[in-house]
């Protein structure tokens, strides 16, 4: 289980909501965010 600290998992939020119009930027934003995660 990878643990996500809570103001980082807030940061990710306010990414995807001010992305939220463009749906394919806030999902790679996601994916480099899990990648980021994984990698250390």
């Amino acid at each position: 289980m990878i643990a996500i600290s809570f103001q980082n998992l807030c940061r990710l939020l306010q990414h995807i909501i001010e992305f939220a119009p463009n749906a394919a930027r806030a999902e790679t934003l996601i994916v480099n965010y899990l990648a980021q995660l994984v990698n250390g």
